[in-house]
């Protein structure tokens, strides 16, 4: 027995190929009939060995995963005669999109040196809710390679679904499967109108991971996402489902023909041969949730009460009771608790008439836990008393609604007690700082000063109308009109002319260029500082004479200036400043004291013929 085993195995590795060119065969096959939506499996098969797989073209289906290449071989030994067969597969599996009848053209392949075309493939799709005639159902079966609904799936569970309106509820999106899966990507939030959310579950990285059982069946479970959601109207809501795409690795089997010899098909049907996996794409879709939100209870509900739900402390704080007039006086509110701290407003404190109070500094500190929101809401007040004496700040109400309790609750701040000392520099009589007149602010309307500043008589029977400032203040409006439309007039024809535009900016662009110049000159850059005190001064005579700059020369800079009476002198400094900067662009040695002295040179010089043209 050995002997034979190790005979077999010599045959199957070191022996070679029996090619059957003769005899090559290349088809493809699938089920005649399928119902819209359900899967199957197109399969190519050619006996030998093949390459060069060119795939049809497929419309009508969509492509869950495919072409994946298996191939099997089979020895026999009849007398002493060894004969060996191959088969090769290319394996699609599809789903059907639609209703009808499709034809899937044929797929080509090289084998044996030479080309070969498959048959066409023809599949007719019937409705979902009527089997093909003399087939029933499939119950539970799954092609190879491929995801099923009870492999993997996508869940949407909530806490509460009949919470009060702005009650807390926590969303958890579970992913359930019985296949390892590699990598995933939330391709659609749901979406959450009618709701402010708080995301829970920040580090994706680390996703919490249990095992479960559903319908007799384990799952790995981990939760991809947890949100919390407070609903800001009643009614029912609806959360859409969450869209998730996935990496899986599948197990496909390869199909082997059998030998016909017991120990050789038991020894290969080990799930060790023949067996390998494969990633595969899916995308999930989560549950929709429809939540019914209660209104929260009109009955017995406080006049002070803005919509916090929830469960929460208060507590408030004064830094000083006994400070002197114009002092600050802090006063911090901190309301914590579990809900949604957020949408917390400011409270309704009484103040004294003579305390100058500022709008509260509002700062929220939110802690995001597995188990929702919580965390503190502050309120800080900023009180200048500006009168000395007695004076109290009355109890502030917070009310909020229990969901749990189903009532509203109350709770209040205490009450603060002043002792206000005068300050340095009051006026004993009227209790206001007199070094800070201008800061003085009318507590009350009972009592005025009497106008102390300078004032202006008017004559009577003098009237403002028909006077001479009348008719001047009516007239001025079509002045300045027509003042308006000749300036414009006059920079429209300005404009027009573009010589004269080029000759009126000729300074102001030489002038940036200089200033580019001077950054190069700075950093020391020789090369590109004398190219752009180069430009600068080429520029600005094209742009002063009108003249391109394939027209200049060092001739025609002299003919022109000359022509313009400009002084022999600056004319001569002005070519001397261009020949210096071409011949100190390519010069070699120190050019730091040379780069200095041409810079203040062409500035002056531009200067100077600036007034010579004038």
């Amino acid at each position: 027995m050995k002997l034979r085993i190790y005979k077999i195995l010599l045959l199957c590795f070191f022996l070679p190929r029996l090619a059957l060119a003769d005899n090559i065969s290349f088809s493809g096959s699938a089920p005649a009939e399928v119902l819209a939506g359900q899967q199957f499996r197109l399969v190519y098969t050619v006996n030998a060995e093949a390459e060069n797989f060119t795939a049809p073209e497929i419309k009508g289906f969509a492509i869950l995963a495919g072409p994946t290449q298996s191939s099997s071989s089979s020895i026999q030994i009849i007398n002493n005669q060894v004969s060996r067969s191959f088969s090769y597969t290319f394996t699609y599996t599809l789903v059907a999109q639609q209703e009808g009848t499709f034809t899937i053209p044929p797929a080509r392949l090289s084998a044996g040196g030479k080309q070969y075309s498959s048959n066409a493939v023809t599949i007719k799709v019937r409705p979902a809710t009527s089997p093909p005639p003399g087939t029933t159902a499939p119950k539970d079966q799954q092609a190879p390679g491929t995801i099923s609904s009870k492999d993997v799936f996508l869940r949407a569970t909530v806490d509460k679904t009949n919470p009060y309106q702005g009650e807390q509820i926590i969303v958890t999106y579970r992913l359930y499967t019985r296949i390892p899966v590699s990598n995933y990507h939330i391709e659609q939030a749901p979406s959450t109108t009618g709701f402010w959310s708080e995301e829970l579950s920040r580090d994706r990285t680390r996703l919490l991971q249990y095992t479960d059982v559903v319908d007799g069946q384990q799952y790995t479970v981990a939760e991809l996402r947890k949100v919390a959601l407070f609903p800001q109207r009643s009614g029912t809501l609806r959360i859409e489902p969450l869209e998730v795409e996935i990496v899986a690795r599948v197990q496909q089997q390869q199909q082997r023909r059998r030998t016909g010899d017991p120990f050789f098909d038991n020894f290969f049907d080990d799930p060790f041969f023949g067996r390998r996996t494969q990633n595969v794409q899916h995308t999930l879709r989560s549950n929709a949730l429809n939540i019914n939100v209660k209104p929260l209870p009109v009955q017995n509900r406080p006049a002070q009460f803005s919509g916090a739900v929830g469960d929460f402390k208060i507590s408030a704080t004064v830094d000083k009771t006994e400070p002197a007039a114009n002092d600050p006086i802090n006063l911090k509110v901190v309301i914590s608790g579990k809900g949604n701290i957020r949408l917390i407003d400011k409270l309704n404190f009484q103040f004294p008439p003579s305390f100058e109070v500022y709008d509260p500094k509002i700062s929220t500190d939110v802690q995001v836990t597995p188990t929702g929101v919580s965390g503190t809401r502050t309120l800080e007040y900023l009180i200048i008393p500006r009168s000395a004496g007695n004076f109290s700040i009355k109890p502030a109400a917070f009310s909020y609604f229990h969901p749990i309790r189903e009532q509203y609750i109350t709770m209040n701040t205490p009450e603060f007690n002043f002792s206000i000392v005068r300050g340095e520099g009051m006026d004993m009589a009227t209790g206001i700082a007199a070094g800070d007149q201008q800061a003085i602010q009318y507590i009350a309307s009972d009592i005025r000063f009497i106008r102390q500043g300078p004032f202006r008589l008017q004559t009577i029977g003098s009237y403002f109308f028909g006077s001479v400032k009348f008719y001047a203040l009516y007239l001025s409006p079509l002045v300045f009109f027509g003042l308006f439309v000749a300036l414009l007039q006059n920079h429209i024809k300005n404009n027009t002319d573009i010589a004269r535009v080029k000759i009126r900016r000729a300074t102001r662009i030489a002038r940036k260029r200089l200033k580019q110049a001077d950054e190069f000159l700075k950093l020391r850059m020789d090369e590109k500082f004398f190219n752009e005190l180069s430009q600068a001064l080429w520029g600005y005579l094209s742009d002063k004479f009108n003249l391109p700059l394939a027209e200049l020369s060092l001739e025609t800079v002299r003919s022109r200036l000359e022509n313009r009476s400009v002084n022999t002198e600056i004319i001569n400094d002005f070519i001397g400043v261009l020949e210096q900067c071409e011949f100190a662009r390519f010069a070699p040695g120190e050019k730091s004291q040379t780069m200095d002295e041409l810079y203040q040179r062409a500035l002056a010089l531009i200067t100077r013929i600036e007034k010579e043209l004038k």
